[in-house]
């Protein structure tokens, strides 16, 4: 079973002095790519192949143009280090972890980001406290900067 989650800002992570100002900036940078498979990586190739076909070239011409754009890693928190550190001019990640790490935030996305649950498991006690919590004011109240709920959030939908 698929719960509705809630939606997290996805954009681009720089360092606070960057000339960088949007997506497209991205294309003249060394960047820092998020892994294969994951919802971060899904939303930049989905902007690099409009711009590609924008310019009428393919996407992997123009992704064979970006400087680090194989250059991948797994988590949020490593596109942060490699910024901060000086190692990449971008790469893309959640508001959350540029903002504790004291980087700039340019947001090119809100990802709803959901929860799969076996079906076996809805009835039971830790199920019902999660979906609880996950529809509750506290947890809206405590989410940190760049994570939201939404009309959906807590909504079940079968798989």
């Amino acid at each position: 079973m698929l719960v509705k989650g809630y939606l997290r800002e996805q954009g681009l992570i720089v360092r606070k002095d960057s000339g960088i100002k949007k997506f497209e900036d991205i294309l003249d940078a060394r960047i820092i790519n998020r892994n294969t498979g994951s919802g971060t990586r899904v939303i930049i190739d989905m902007k690099l192949k409009a711009i590609a076909k924008q310019r009428g070239i393919s996407f992997e011409e123009l992704t064979g143009k970006i400087n680090g754009y194989h250059t991948e890693t797994k988590t949020h928190s490593a596109v942060a280090a490699a910024v901060k550190l000086g190692k990449a001019d971008a790469g893309v990640g959640i508001r959350t972890v540029a903002e504790l790490n004291g980087l700039k935030f340019i947001k090119i996305a809100d990802e709803e980001y959901d929860f799969v649950i076996p079906i076996r498991l809805l009835g039971t006690k830790e199920i019902k406290t999660f979906l609880e919590v996950l529809g509750g004011n506290e947890f809206k109240e405590k989410l940190p900067s760049g994570l939201r709920v939404y009309e959906r959030t807590g909504e079940l939908v079968k798989a």
